[in-house]
């Protein structure tokens, strides 16, 4: 019953060529494809056309909110991206369903380029995905706070970290560049954008999650056999809420399914206390 589905065996959506892959596909052929057109216009034509800047933006191209991200300088710039998307976003389009990961994105790319266009209005372009990357890595390490994960430091050193701690070191990192390189006209690094994608993987978090810290009210009405209450303690607050599970099989199937059906479309963050609970109390008769 709870594990007949596809979108419940994650081996399926692990083997698949997903949104993520084609997103570095594209990165890829976007940049193989300026690189050899600045062999014959110039090195700026094509982020004359497709980078976020004040002057694009004078023209009317409006469309230069999200292509910018299409775009890198250097090889390097291009592949750290990338590395991040293959490690970080992977897991991002992994927890939420495939039209709220498409958003997901929109948002990183477009709120970055505002954020960075608010703060540039003297000139200057900004391309890259950076802002993915960085909304992509605030969303996995809100979602997994205290799940340890271990580095190589200097590709030598062997580290264990927690994603909380990764993401405080990452906000104060493009803070202190924001305020002090940035705003000074120093460097190149848009740390501003960084921090719209920082902002928009938060906002994405906090809607995708907060239903979960209000605990949702259920009444089931048993037909010929009596029902079993399970109560729960919410993991941050410590409220207790009560999950009421009909006796009856077929109706207990029949929640399951609506839930595995609200999972397949929203992802497992969107689920309340209750639905979880009685998605373990499921799992534990299924066992006996």
């Amino acid at each position: 019953m709870l594990y007949d589905r596809s979108y419940m065996r994650m081996p399926f959506r692990r083997n698949s060529f997903s949104l993520t892959d084609k997103i570095m596909i594209i990165l890829i052929v976007f940049f193989i494809f300026s690189s050899i057109l600045s062999l014959f216009e110039g090195s700026f034509t094509f982020a004359g056309m497709f980078g976020c800047s004040v002057e694009n933006l004078s023209s009317g191209y409006l469309w230069v909110f999200v292509t910018y991200s299409l775009l890198h300088e250097t090889p390097w710039h291009l592949v750290l991206n990338l590395l991040g998307l293959h490690f970080i976003t992977r897991h991002v389009e992994l927890d939420i369903s495939k039209k709220s990961f498409i958003l997901f994105c929109m948002a990183c790319v477009t709120i970055g380029s505002l954020f960075w266009i608010s703060f540039n209005l003297d000139g200057g372009i900004l391309i890259g995905s950076s802002a993915l990357v960085s909304g992509s890595l605030t969303y996995y390490c809100l979602t997994r706070p205290n799940n340890p994960i271990n580095l190589l430091l200097f590709f030598v050193l062997p580290v264990t970290l927690k994603p909380k701690v990764i993401l405080l070191a990452f906000v104060g990192i493009e803070l202190y560049g924001f305020i002090f390189t940035e705003l000074q006209n120093m460097g190149k690094i848009a740390h501003s954008a960084h921090i719209g994608g920082i902002a928009s993987g938060a906002l994405f978090f906090l809607h995708n999650h907060s239903r979960s810290f209000f605990p949702g009210i259920k009444f089931v009405f048993p037909k010929s056999s009596p029902s079993t209450s399970l109560k729960n303690k919410a993991s941050s607050e410590g409220h207790q809420s009560n999950v009421t599970i009909s006796g009856d099989q077929k109706m207990m199937q029949a929640e399951v399914d609506r839930i595995l059906d609200k999972i397949n479309d929203l992802g497992f963050g969107s689920l309340t206390v209750e639905e979880k609970s009685i998605l373990d109390k499921a799992k534990s008769l299924l066992r006996k």
